[in-house]
C-alpha cells in the first residue's frame, strides 16, 4: 500500500541556480542548485550549511524564466550530507514570493514536460500494429 501524499501542492523537479542570503543571524551568502519547486516553497542543494529556522532572501535563475525570481523564505528543513557527500539538502518555505511568477514557472515546466513527452511518443517506433 502506498503512503498518502502529505503535501498540499505537487513538487516539480526544476533546474536552476539559486543564491541564498541570510537575513537574521550570521550574515552569509550561499550558492546552490534548485532541486524542486512548489507553490509553497523550494528545495535546493548547497555546499554550505544554513541554520534551521533562518530567514533568507532567495534569488532563482532558471532557463524557464525570463527574469529572476526573488523571494523571502524560512529554512524549514536541513539534511546533512550522508557518508562522503558534500551537499546539504535545504527546504525553504515561502514567506513572501511573487505567486504569479511562481505559477508561471510551474506552468512553463508542465508545458515543457508535456511537449517532451509528446515528442518522445512521436519518436518511439511502434513494435506492434495498433489495430
Amino acid at each position: 500500500m502506498k503512503a498518502r501524499e502529505k503535501r498540499d501542492f505537487l513538487r516539480l523537479d526544476l533546474e536552476g541556480d539559486v543564491r541564498i542570503k541570510t537575513v537574521n543571524g550570521v550574515p552569509q551568502e550561499i550558492k546552490g542548485l534548485l532541486r524542486n519547486l512548489s507553490y509553497k516553497g523550494l528545495s535546493v542543494y548547497t555546499k554550505g550549511k544554513i541554520e534551521l529556522g533562518s530567514i533568507v532572501d532567495v534569488e532563482i535563475d532558471s532557463p524557464l524564466l525570463d527574469q529572476r525570481l526573488s523571494c523571502k523564505g524560512k529554512v524549514a528543513y536541513l539534511k546533512e550530507p550522508a557518508g562522503h557527500g558534500v551537499f546539504f539538502k535545504v527546504g525553504i518555505a515561502f514567506i513572501e514570493a511573487d505567486k504569479d511568477l511562481v505559477t508561471h514557472l510551474i506552468k512553463r515546466h508542465e508545458f515543457k514536460v508535456s511537449a517532451e513527452d509528446q515528442k518522445r511518443r512521436k519518436e518511439r517506433p511502434l513494435d506492434f500494429m495498433p489495430y
